[in-house]
């Protein structure tokens, strides 16, 4: 099974702890100076997404989209809109 295809899907054991870790190091790529209270917090919805729990907003594109997400954060942290 190749990224693309691994849906994003905690209740998929051997999976839920690198999807938390890749969720952890999103945040702390946009965010660096604020500490994380939760996987699932209001915080999330600091950085755009729907709700409190950002695992939602993923469903459709896979753990793929997640992966994304988080190459652009590391490698082009000038494109993180201002929360001001």
């Amino acid at each position: 099974m190749n990224a693309g295809e691994c849906p994003y899907n905690t209740e998929t054991f051997f999976l839920e702890r690198f999807l938390q870790d890749a969720l952890r190091a999103l945040w702390n790529a946009a965010f660096p100076e604020e500490k994380l209270h939760g996987l699932i917090s209001d915080q999330w919805k600091e950085m755009g997404w729907q709700g409190k729990d950002p695992s939602t907003d993923f469903r459709g594109g896979g753990f793929i989209s997640l992966e994304n997400f988080l190459f652009f954060s590391r490698n082009f942290p000038e494109l993180k809109r201002s929360r001001n």
